[in-house]
């Protein structure tokens, strides 16, 4: 594949610097005193992803303006989402999909490895098609585009909901979902060389809900993916202990035993916390249970075999939750739905999660802010979305919790 040298772009940005604080339960427990969001004026975001690597954090937009293709661009923080690198725009061998969150385009890195994965267009569910690949070897200076990680021979059928890790060996983790024999599934490859050619492909779980979005995480060469079961529409862990050669589904997350026909477009969040030798896998997650309905954070000290009782994070008007961690404390963000805008709220934790501070908004009033992603830094937390005023244009925002 020929060597494709990307250029890089003006990327206006007006920035301006809030605080807000925190609610100190217990100022002992080190809470955070400040919120610092960073308001980046860009427009037409319809797909964004973010993946830490050490002190880099890496992030992937997705680009529609008016009258043009979707366009998949990459920028880079140095100094845990302070600022970023001007974006570059990716070379795409085919076009992506257009935008929609929960089901945007992935991104993973480790060193200079970089690889990217997002669902070009079909026949499948909402135009979806193949997936397409792009990686760079030498820290995103130069692009190649990788091979189809599907192995179904269904270039042109729906392949969607994916998501992204690197393990400390260098071996890139694809999940994702597909139909194959009439149901569709959780799938799953791996890639030695950073994403240029792929494994034959893991069927995870034959039948699962048929468009939540997945989320994977390695704690060191084990892997973790949550994903939606099919019957009860509860979310399920599975787990490898081989990096990706083999899995094993554990189950459902909690007794919530949600029956539900419908696909409620609802992923999960995840991470894990290390004590000594000890490590505490996190998770929060979202059910429908009538008289139930909410967001729950539960824990694991056996590498998801047994989970603690469900502890509630928000009501029926909380959604798209995800999870972070940073040192020994937790972060949990979630879309708090209102009739007339939405915005995104956090919760931290400094007690392995057995208590959270009250939730507190980090985007404006007044928009719809939706789907957050939240990662951990050396020095707190590092948050990002995606808002609109009209419903129709929309653009990322970030903002920082330190815990310094």
């Amino acid at each position: 594949m020929e060597l494709v040298r990307v250029f890089f772009l003006a990327w206006s940005l007006t920035c301006s610097l809030l605080f807000f604080g925190w609610p100190d339960a217990s100022a002992s427990q080190g809470k955070p005193n400040s919120f610092q969001p960073r308001h980046a004026e860009v427009t037409g975001t319809t797909g964004l992803d973010v993946y830490r690597d050490g002190k880099s954090i890496h992030l992937l937009l997705e680009e529609e303006l008016s009258g043009q293709l979707p366009r998949l661009l990459y920028c880079r923080s140095a100094d845990g989402g302070r600022s970023f690198s001007l974006p570059v725009y990716l070379p795409t061998n085919f076009t992506p999909v257009a935008g929609h969150r929960g089901a945007d385009p992935q991104i993973a890195a480790l060193g200079k490895k970089i690889t990217i994965a997002w669902t070009g267009h079909g026949s499948g569910y909402m135009g979806r098609g193949k997936i397409g690949i792009a990686y760079s070897l030498d820290g995103g200076k130069s692009w190649f585009s990788g091979k189809n990680p599907a192995d179904d021979n269904d270039s042109n059928g729906g392949h969607g909901f994916l998501d992204l890790c690197f393990d400390p060996g260098g071996r890139c983790h694809l999940v994702w979902l597909d139909e194959r024999d009439g149901r569709v599934g959780l799938r799953a490859a791996f890639s030695d060389d950073g994403g240029k050619r792929w494994s034959a492909n893991r069927t995870i779980d034959p039948e699962t809900c048929t468009c939540c979005p997945n989320t994977i995480l390695n704690v060191g060469s084990t892997l973790f993916v949550l994903y939606r079961m099919a019957h009860p529409r509860d979310t399920g862990l599975a787990v490898s202990f081989d990096r990706g050669e083999g899995w094993r589904r554990v189950g459902p997350l909690g007794d919530f035993h949600w029956e539900f026909l419908g696909c409620p477009h609802w992923g999960a969040g995840m991470a894990a916390l290390s004590s000594g030798q000890k490590v505490i896998l996190c998770a929060a997650v979202q059910t429908g249970k009538p008289e139930r309905s909410g967001l729950y954070f539960l824990k694991s000290t056996d590498l998801g075999w047994n989970w603690s009782a469900p502890l509630v994070l928000a009501g029926p008007r909380g959604r798209f939750v995800d999870l972070a961690a940073a040192g020994q404390t937790l972060c949990a963000a979630w879309e708090d739905s209102g009739p007339s805008s939405s915005r995104v709220v956090a919760s931290l934790s400094v007690d392995g999660g057995n208590s959270w501070s009250p939730p507190k908004a980090v985007s404006k009033d007044g928009t719809w802010a939706t789907h957050p992603r939240v990662v951990g830094t050396e020095d707190g937390f590092l948050l990002l979305w995606t808002e609109s005023r009209d419903l129709i244009q929309y653009r990322w925002n970030a903002a920082r919790i330190d815990l310094r």
